[in-house]
């Protein structure tokens, strides 16, 4: 059995039926944001441009990729989103 999530299922089925790489990722900003919400987002976009459609709030102090649970600080604003980011 295999489990994935929604963005590598999409992606899978683009790559499958219309033979499209990987260029693009379905991106979850949530959190210490005005505008939470699902963005397509292609691979090496700075995660500060990312940040500035969420609109964070002043009193933003970091990035967490991954999630609250298993996520991890950025060490800098300027990475890239890369193919395994999910959120």
């Amino acid at each position: 059995m295999q489990c994935f999530n929604v963005a590598t299922a999409y992606t899978a089925w683009r790559a499958i039926s219309h033979c499209e790489p990987v260029v693009s990722r379905l991106v979850t900003v949530s959190g210490n944001v005005h505008n939470p919400r699902n963005y397509e987002v292609l691979i090496g976009t700075p995660m500060d441009e990312l940040l500035k459609l969420a609109t964070p709030h002043p009193d933003t102090d970091g990035i967490v990729m991954g999630g609250p649970m298993m996520g991890f600080l950025v060490p800098n604003s300027r990475m890239p989103v890369v193919k395994a980011l999910s959120c």
